[in-house]
Formats: structure tokens, C-alpha cells, sequence
């Protein structure tokens, strides 16, 4: 399903989840900036691998006004930041 999204608007994160509520995610990533994900969207359209704490994980959406990102796209990372690509 191609995203409705333009490559301006889009973001993508990688950082490792640090807590799970329903389908919020807080992560961590490699500056070690705790990043909320509202996975909401990417859970209803099954586009979300199942995280657990501990583990990395890729988020892609839109960031909104007060920081918090709407993950379309929820996927599993290695878990070494050497081989994460530049978040943008």
C-alpha cells in the first residue's frame, strides 16, 4: 500500500523501546532523546511488528506540534545503533 505521505512529512526513528502502554511506545534513541510513538495507526493496519522492551525498533510517520510521533510503520531493528540508518 504506497503511503499517502511525501518524503518531506514523513519521518523515520530508530531507538530502543524503553516502555510499552497499549500502543504508545517510548524510545530511546541514539542521542539518547526519549521519543513518544503513537502506534495506534500502524497496529489498526497491520503494519506493526510486535515491540518489547529492551529491543530496537524503526518508526515512520509524522511528528506532530508537541513532538509526539503517529508511527505508520512499526519494525523490529538491529539492535547495534552502528548499523541504524540516519534518522530524519
Amino acid at each position: 500500500m504506497p503511503s499517502s505521505l511525501s518524503p518531506a512529512d514523513e519521518h523515520e526513528i530508530s531507538g530502543i523501546v524503553q516502555s510499552i502502554d497499549g500502543s504508545s511506545l517510548t524510545l530511546v534513541n541514539r542521542a539518547g532523546d526519549l521519543i513518544t510513538v503513537d502506534g495506534s495507526s500502524a497496529f489498526a493496519n497491520f503494519q506493526a511488528a510486535p515491540p518489547a522492551v529492551g529491543h530496537a525498533m524503526l518508526a515512520r510517520g509524522t511528528i506532530d506540534e508537541i513532538g509526539v510521533m503517529h508511527a505508520t510503520t512499526l519494525l523490529r531493528a538491529k539492535g547495534s545503533t552502528l548499523s541504524w540508518q540516519p534518522d530524519r
